[in-house]
């Protein structure tokens, strides 16, 4: 009976064992493989073992089976054919696992030379990006201002009917002996700023409409000056004086920007009080809508005369990139809820008795009211200053379809039930 058991462990369990091993047991593809060569091995080994099993021993001898030398021959017979049979499948698993670890092996070859090509035409790409010089379009020195000092300033212009981003682009300045250039507005100071389309940008000491406020600017009598783009370009160049205008670098006679002309917005409708409900109402009489980059709005008491100075109420940053629609209206106020995404919320200074200028880039004046006492105002003041709840409005005509526009504040100018971005009511009080 152990010899039965002995001989079924040695047909079943080496043979696997064997196969197992010699196809990679930890290998995922030949482990499968293996698994169903012993279903092969199993179904083949099973008649035999049973046909074995299953033939009735001979006498014995003191206990031990006794076999007939033919069926001995037999069954060695058997067993060599089937370790022939085993050392054939053992020997096609081996081949078999050689064929799988050398497709694996030319996959991975193949994968690595894709990468190594992807990662070359990238290096090419982006060398070819680095070759591809950025052409930077051409931007003006307009105007410069060496003394006094503390009025010192540098304009730009931009000619183009586009804005144009200056993050990168540099001042340089150099002395009437000098041989090399030094830094006179550095990069930094243009980082994130814009010069928009048929604009000015103003670099100054202390003007508070500058876009870039440099107390330290040094500017000399006969300096020479150079605006370079960020490939270290020449865009312009200039001749400093006590106040000169030159034009850009590109030769060939004077490039000086003819003044831009801007069209008339108007001042439409106040209110002054309550506080918390201030508003200064501008329209656009146009057909086109009209960008108030570098416009601003200013203001008087009504100590101030004519010849005094305005003082500022929204200064030109506060219009940057705003825009006004045609035939439409632009609200400046304190109160959220009369204001757009495009409009302004702030602050608003407004008291009785005041003169309001609204200024253009050119810093010309586009419209100017005056009301109560008043010193300063188109023609004739406005005389009454609204009380609560009421506002100063442009007088509609209904006729043209448009505001009145005479340049009389008296006349174009009546006390009105406040509306916010709408067309006004004039009371009938009046």
């Amino acid at each position: 009976m152990l010899g039965r058991v002995i001989l079924r462990w040695l047909f079943l369990f080496l043979p696997a064992f064997v196969v197992l091993f010699s196809a990679g047991f930890f290998d995922s593809k030949s482990f499968t493989a293996s698994l169903n060569q012993l279903d092969i091995l199993e179904k083949q080994n099973t008649p035999i073992f049973d046909a074995l099993l299953s033939l009735d021993p001979p006498a014995t001898e003191e206990g031990k089976v006794v076999l007939a030398d033919e069926e001995k021959q037999n069954l060695i017979d058997d067993l060599k054919e089937k370790i022939d049979l085993i050392n054939r499948q053992i020997s096609d698993l081996l081949e078999e696992q050689n064929q799988l670890e050398y497709e694996e092996m030319k996959e991975e070859e193949k994968e690595d030379e894709e990468d190594e090509k992807e990662q070359e035409q990238e290096q090419e790409q982006e060398q070819d990006k680095n070759k591809q010089a950025v052409t930077y379009p051409e931007i003006l020195i307009s105007e410069t201002l060496a003394s006094p000092i503390s009025q010192r300033f540098i304009k730009l212009f931009n000619p183009n009917d586009f804005s144009v981003s200056l993050t990168g682009w540099y001042l340089q300045r150099k002395t009437q002996n000098a041989d090399s250039w030094s830094s006179c507005v550095s990069s930094t100071n243009f980082e994130n700023k814009t010069i928009y389309a048929h604009s000015y940008f103003l670099i100054a000491r202390e003007n508070f409409n500058a876009n870039i406020l440099l107390p330290d600017l040094i500017l000399s009598e006969s300096n020479s000056l150079v605006l370079k783009n960020p490939n270290g370009e020449i865009s312009a160049t200039a001749l400093t004086a006590n106040v000169t205008s030159t034009g850009g670098g590109s030769g060939g006679g004077s490039n000086s920007p003819a003044p831009v002309v801007y069209p008339k917005i108007l001042i439409s409708e106040i209110q002054i009080s309550p506080i918390g409900k201030r508003f200064i109402e501008l329209y656009n009489p146009t057909d086109k809508q009209v960008s108030l980059t570098g416009w601003y709005l200013q203001r008087k008491t009504k100590s101030a005369s004519m010849d005094d100075l305005w003082s500022s109420c929204v200064s030109s940053p506060n219009f940057a990139g705003k825009i006004i629609g045609s035939n439409d209206y632009f609200m400046i106020s304190r109160d959220s809820y009369y204001v757009g995404s495009n409009d302004i919320f702030t602050i608003l200074s407004i008291t009785p008795d005041n003169s309001f200028a609204f200024k253009n880039p050119n810093r010309e004046i586009s419209d100017k009211v005056g009301f109560g006492l008043a010193q300063d105002f188109e023609t004739a003041s406005f005389l009454t200053n609204p009380e609560d709840g009421q506002s100063i409005g442009r007088v509609f005509d209904g006729e043209s379809q448009t505001y009145k526009d005479t340049d009389d504040n008296s006349v174009d100018f009546k006390l009105s039930t406040p509306t916010p971005g709408k067309e006004n009511e004039i009371l009938t009080q009046n």
